[in-house]
């Protein structure tokens, strides 16, 4: 059965992972490694954590 959260429950888990995110990632960069299974190559690609992003979320949400 799927679980249907109410609007307040939905901003208390977006505003608390919103938190997180700038706590733990926020200005950082991660660089991710794996091995294609298809190729059986290694490849990478980089994931960049903004203030920007974190930003956005608080303005969209405190709207």
């Amino acid at each position: 059965m799927k679980h249907t959260y109410t609007k307040k429950e939905a901003l208390r888990i977006i505003i608390a992972t919103a938190k997180e995110y700038a706590k733990m990632l926020e200005g950082l960069n991660y660089l991710f490694l794996y091995r294609n299974r298809l190729s059986n190559e290694i490849e990478y690609f980089e994931a960049a954590f903004s203030k920007k992003i974190g930003k956005n979320l608080y303005d969209r949400i405190n709207k």
